[in-house]
């Protein structure tokens, strides 16, 4: 009988081959991820979004008045600049306290692109709500937000950064009427 051993340039051949598979493999595998992170975190605004409008409808159809995370930022209640007063800023609740009451689950508020969670585990939450909102009835923020932002279709929340690549197209928006894209729809005047 015969035996058959590898010989080192067939194990050499067949290491070789499984390098370069792998190597085919792991950018698909990583943009697959990324497509994932992107999805999940779309499902999480849409069900941010149902919790703003739960929030509405126990609020005498106000929407909530959150801080913003940059200090730096104007911050608005119902159109009054609360700016004037750092401790009127310093008692609004955070995207996540205030939401809270309405959503089932706190990872809702992460964003699974933040890898570093910065954001989650500073302000309890990944997204950035538009605090141009604050405090407003529900059927005056269409014309008044369109005014404020040049939107087309007001914006409620957003990633806080770019998490899903890079520039514009890195960030999900929810809009007031429920849709998330990753594109800012402006309109010019």
């Amino acid at each position: 009988m015969r035996r058959t051993d590898f010989t080192l340039l067939e194990l050499l051949i067949t290491i070789g081959i499984i390098a370069l598979l792998a190597a085919l493999l792991l950018p698909a595998l990583e943009k697959a991820k990324q497509s994932a992170r992107k999805a999940s975190c779309t499902g999480n605004l849409r069900q941010l979004g149902l919790a703003i409008n739960l929030y509405a409808d126990a609020n005498d159809y106000r929407l909530p008045a959150c801080r913003s995370f940059s200090s730096g930022v104007i911050t608005k209640i119902d159109g009054i600049n609360l700016d004037a007063d750092p401790g009127l800023i310093s008692h609004l609740p955070s995207l996540a306290e205030a939401l809270m009451p309405y959503v089932e689950n706190r990872m809702i508020f992460w964003c699974p692109g933040e890898t570093d969670r910065k954001y989650f585990n500073s302000d309890g939450s990944s997204y950035e709500w538009n605090y141009f909102l604050n405090g407003l009835k529900v059927d005056q923020k269409t014309y008044r937000i369109t005014v404020i932002h040049n939107l087309k279709d007001p914006v409620f929340l957003m990633d806080a950064r770019p998490f899903h690549g890079t520039g514009q197209r890195g960030k999900n928006y929810l809009y007031e009427n429920g849709v998330v894209q990753d594109i800012l729809k402006t309109e010019l005047y």
